[in-house]
């Protein structure tokens, strides 16, 4: 889908919410006019490499700051709209530019649903979920009690947990989950699988959003850990994420 980007204006005076050099904006569903939350706004130069990243807020609004003035393109990523990308934008200095956005709604293709005449077991069944979670080994959230933490994030979902600690970091431009290892709480980046699959992430906010996760399983310390997922790479533990597919 097309991200359109309208009204862009520079701006030469300071405000208080803006920095010297700065994007700010909102993202609107063109169809409603209604603002839209949790839209991942992503930073990228000339050459597409990613300068930053930031999520709109209730008010579907932005704020992005720049390193210095020049040219930039942003990108918008929400559940329910196409992947986005604007035009090249020009930022001068000490400026701040402003912009909004109107996503196109798309629509969401499900499975077809698939009716048997004998039970079917869910996929966290076949998959061992509730087998291992009444063994009582590692840590076990369904999806009810991710929509009650109220994320936005996956790691919002994992914030309240006391084996994790949650990093900012500037190289991969996001939230890295860690388990804390040993008596000192060292950090230690776990092994994420996804339905079953290894991955190799920047960081764990880019992989799915919590309303499509089924349920999650921590195994802090690599103990306990499913022999099918652990192995080399599994020393500091996993983090496993079953979707809702």
């Amino acid at each position: 889908m097309k991200l359109v980007v309208i009204g862009v204006v520079a701006l030469p005076l300071f405000v208080a919410s803006a920095a010297a050099q700065s994007i700010r904006g909102i993202v609107l569903d063109d169809a409603t006019d209604e603002p839209i939350a949790g839209t991942l706004v992503i930073l990228l130069d000339t050459t597409g490499a990613r300068r930053g990243a930031v999520a709109t807020d209730t008010a579907g609004r932005f704020l992005l700051p720049l390193e210095r003035p020049g040219t930039y393109r942003l990108a918008a990523r929400r559940l329910g709209y196409g992947p986005a990308t604007s035009t090249l934008l020009h930022v001068p200095d000490s400026g701040v530019l402003d912009v909004e956005f109107r996503l196109t709604p798309e629509a969401v293709l499900l499975a077809p649903v698939e009716v048997r005449t004998k039970p079917r077991r869910s996929r966290l069944e076949r998959e061992g979920f509730y087998r291992r979670r009444e063994l009582g080994i590692g840590r076990f959230m369904t999806a009810e009690e991710i929509e009650k933490r109220g994320a936005t994030w996956v790691s919002d979902a994992l914030r309240m947990e006391p084996s994790v600690r949650i990093r900012y970091d500037p190289v991969r431009l996001g939230w890295v989950v860690y388990f804390s290892v040993g008596t000192s709480g060292r950090p230690c980046l776990p092994l994420v699988v996804l339905d079953g699959t290894r991955l190799d992430m920047s960081t764990i906010d880019e992989l799915v959003p919590p309303s499509e996760i089924d349920a999650m399983e921590l195994y802090p310390r690599g103990n306990g850990v499913p022999a099918q997922f652990g192995g080399t790479g599994a020393s500091c533990g996993v983090i496993l994420i079953w979707t809702k597919r």
